[in-house]
C-alpha cells in the first residue's frame, strides 16, 4: 500500500522514540539460495540433525513449519529438497555483513541472534523532522508497507509524523539490504522495542507495518499467547495461568498486588507494564560478542568416551572463532542438558577461568591445545554429572566469555621489547578453579581447584612443557634467531653476531627499529662508550646467580633448561638477563 499525504502543519511539542525492528525472512535457506542460486523457486528445507529448523516460504506453503521432523516435513512435501545446515559459518559471516551494513545508517544496532534486529532511529528522525518542516510550501509523503489495524494517520501529530519517518527509514534499510546483499527481511516501526517486535510479523515477507500509538491496545488484545510477548518466557507463563491469566488482556486486569506475591515486586512491574506495551529498554549497540559458543544437541550420550567425542568436534571451529575473534577469553564454560522424565530438563553448567599459557598456545598455533581444552572441559563435566551412576545427554555446548582485548604488539614501542618473552610452569589443571551454574544464568560463588598434572618425563633439546603446551627451547650458549630456535647441533651464527657485545641477546636485538639498532652499535664501538652490563645477572627474585631454569632450578651454562630471554631496559641501553619461568 501507498499512499500520498500532504503536511498541513505540527501540532503538539511531545517526542516518541521510534524503533525499528528488522527480521530477515527464512534467514538460513535465504543464505542458501545465495550460496547456490538453483535453490530459488522449489520447496527448501534446512537440515539440523533430524529436524527442518527452518524453510523457505515455498514449503511453508506445503506445511513445512519450522522445527518439523524430517519424516513429517517430506510427507507434507514430497519435492522437499534438504540442505544440511550444522555447519553455522555461512549464517554468521552473512549476519556480521547485515550488522556492518545497518551500522552504515544508523550508530544505534542492536543485534538479537543472527537474523534480527533493532535500531533505535529516533535522531534520524529528528533531523529529517527539522528539514521538512524548514522547507517551503507543502510536502507529499509517501507511506510504505502498511498501518497497522489501517488506522489513518494524523499529520498535525508530530508523533505520527516521526513514526512516518521511521517507517521511510526502515525501507530504506530493507532496499540496501536487497540490493547489496540479496536479502529480504519484515520489519516493524513503533515506539519501543516490544512492539516493533510484535508488529513486525504482522505482514510477511518482505513487507513492513507502521504502529501508530493509539493502536498498540488492539495489537496486544489481539495475542493469544503470553510468551509471544518479548520478556514472557515459559516459566512466567507458566506461573500466569496458575493464576488464571492465559492472555494479554487478562493480564492487563490482574491487580498488581497479586502479581508482586507472585513473582515479587520487580518482576510484577515489569509485567504490567509489557501488558500495556511500555517498554523503555534501550537499543544498545552490539558491539563485539559477549561471549562465543559451539553446541550440539542429540537423542542420547551415556559415555564419558562419548561426551569426549563431542567435545573433540565442538572445539575446533570454536577455537578458530576466537582466534578471529582476537580478543582474550579470559573464563570458558561447559554446559549439559540431561535426559529427564521432565518434558524440558534445565540446563546445568560449569565453569573455570581459562589458564594464561592456554591462550598463548591459541596464539601460537599450539599443537597441544587441543587436548589441554579436552582435559580441562572432561574435569568440568565430572564436576557436573555423578559418573558413578549412569547418565543421559541431548545436549552439550562449550562457551569462551568474559574476553578481554589482547596486549598490542607495537614494535614502534619499547613496550614491545620490554614484555614478558616466556612462560612459567603450571599444567592446563594449575589454579583453575569453576563456578557452579544451575540452568546457565546464576553463577555460584562455589569454587574448587584442579590438580596439577605430573611433569612429563624424558624431555629432548628443543621441547619443553610449560604449562602443559609444547614450546621450543634452547640452549644457552646458542643464539636463537628471529623466527625460532636454531635446530640441535647448532649451526652457522646469524650476520651481525660478531658485531654484537657477547652479553646481548641477537633475537632481541634484531627485533628493535633499525634507527635505534644503529645508535646502540655506534654507542657500543664508540671508545669509553656505555656497554651492556656485566657479571652476574640479578634474577626477577632480586638475588644474583644463575638463571632458574623452568623446572625452578639453576642451570649451569650450556644446560638446555637454562633458556634466557633478556630484555631492553630503554633508560640505559642496558640489556638485563631474565629466567623464563620465574
Amino acid at each position: 500500500m501507498e499512499e500520498v499525504l500532504e503536511i498541513l502543519g505540527p501540532s503538539r511539542p511531545g517526542r516518541v522514540r521510534v524503533i525499528v525492528h528488522l527480521d530477515l525472512d527464512c534467514f538460513y535457506a535465504q543464505v542458501e539460495m545465495l550460496r547456490d542460486p538453483r535453490l530459488r523457486g522449489r520447496p527448501l528445507g534446512v537440515q539440523q540433525k533430524a529436524l527442518v529448523v527452518t524453510s523457505n516460504y515455498e514449503a511453508r506453503e506445503q506445511g513445512v513449519t519450522k522445527l518439523l521432523s524430517l519424516q513429517e516435513a517430506c510427507r507434507r512435501c514430497p519435492d522437499l529438497t534438504l540442505v544440511r545446515g550444522e555447519d553455522l559459518r555461512p549464517y554468521r559471516e552473512m549476519a556480521s555483513k547485515v550488522t556492518d551494513l545497518l551500522l552504515t545508517f544508523c550508530p544505534l544496532v542492536e543485534r538479537r541472534g543472527l537474523d534480527e534486529a533493532f535500531l533505535d532511529v529516533t535522531q534520524l528522525v529528528e533531523r529529517r523532522l527539522q528539514e521538512l518542516l524548514q522547507a517551503p510550501g507543502p510536502l507529499h509523503l509517501p507511506v510504505p508497507g502498511h498501518i497497522y489495524n489501517h488506522q489513518a494517520l494524523n499529520l498535525l501529530d508530530l508523533n505520527h509524523l516521526r513514526l512516518l519517518l521511521g517507517s521511510q527509514l526502515a525501507e530504506d534499510f530493507r532496499r540496501a539490504l536487497a540490493s547489496t546483499l540479496g536479502l529480504t527481511a519484515s520489519a516493524g516501526v513503533a515506539t519501543s522495542k516490544v512492539l516493533s517486535k510484535l508488529v513486525s510479523g504482522t505482514f510477511r515477507p518482505n513487507q513492513q507495518t507502521l504502529l501508530l500509538p493509539e493502536s498498540s491496545a488492539a495489537l496486544l488484545e489481539g495475542l493469544e499467547d503470553l510468551q509471544k510477548v518479548p520478556g514472557i518466557g515459559p516459566k512466567t507463563s507458566q506461573g500466569l495461568q496458575r493464576l488464571g491469566v492465559r492472555t494479554i488482556s487478562e493480564l492487563q486486569e490482574v491487580p498488581l498486588g497479586l502479581l508482586e506475591r507472585a513473582f515479587g515486586p520487580s518482576a510484577a512491574q515489569k509485567l504490567q507494564r509489557l501488558s500495556h506495551g511500555e517498554d523503555e529498554a534501550p537499543v544498545t549497540p552490539s558491539g563485539p560478542p559477549q561471549s562465543l559458543s559451539e553446541e550440539d544437541s542429540f537423542r542420547s550420550c551415556s559415555s564419558v568416551q562419548e561426551v569426549k567425542r563431542k567435545v573433540e568436534e565442538l572445539l575446533p571451529d570454536l577455537l578458530a572463532r576466537v582466534k578471529k575473534d582476537g580478543r582474550r577469553p579470559q573464563t570458558m564454560r561447559l554446559t549439559i542438558r540431561k535426559v529427564t522424565k521432565e518434558k524440558r530438563s534445565p540446563r546445568e553448567s560449569r565453569q573455570c577461568p581459562v589458564p594464561p599459557q592456554l591462550l598463548q598456545g591459541l596464539e601460537r598455533g599450539s599443537s597441544k591445545l587441543l587436548q589441554a581444552l579436552v582435559e580441562a572441559l572432561l574435569k568440568l563435566f565430572q564436576k557436573l554429572v555423578d559418573l558413578s551412576h549412569p547418565f543421559q545427554l541431548s545436549l552439550l555446548s562449550i562457551t569462551f566469555c568474559n574476553f578481554q582485548e589482547a596486549p598490542k604488539k607495537d614494535k614502534e614501542s619499547i613496550g614491545f621489547y620490554l614484555q614478558e618473552r616466556a612462560w612459567g610452569g603450571g599444567g592446563p589443571g594449575k589454579g583453575l578453579r569453576d563456578d557452579v551454574s544451575a540452568g546457565g544464568e546464576e553463577e555460584s560463588s562455589r569454587q574448587e581447584t584442579f590438580s596439577r598434572p605430573p611433569s612429563p618425563k624424558g624431555r629432548k633439546l628443543g621441547e619443553e612443557k610449560l604449562g602443559g603446551l609444547e614450546v621450543q627451547s634452547w640452549p644457552e650458549d646458542q643464539v636463537a634467531p628471529p623466527g625460532g630456535p636454531l635446530l640441535a647441533g647448532g649451526g652457522p651464527e646469524p650476520p651481525g653476531r660478531q658485531e654484537l657485545p657477547p652479553e646481548v641477546d641477537l633475537e632481541t636485538f634484531s627485533e628493535l627499529p633499525p634507527e635505534l639498532q644503529e645508535e646502540l652499535l655506534v654507542e657500543w664501538k664508540r671508545p669509553g662508550g656505555q656497554r651492556p652490563t656485566g657479571g652476574a645477572p640479578r634474577s626477577p627474585g632480586g638475588r644474583r646467580g644463575a638463571p632458574r631454569s623452568p623446572g625452578g632450578r639453576r642451570g649451569a651454562p650450556g644446560s638446555s633448561q637454562a633458556n634466557t630471554l633478556w630484555s631492553l631496559s630503554w633508560t640505559s641501553f642496558n640489556l638485563s638477563e631474565t629466567s623464563p619461568g620465574a
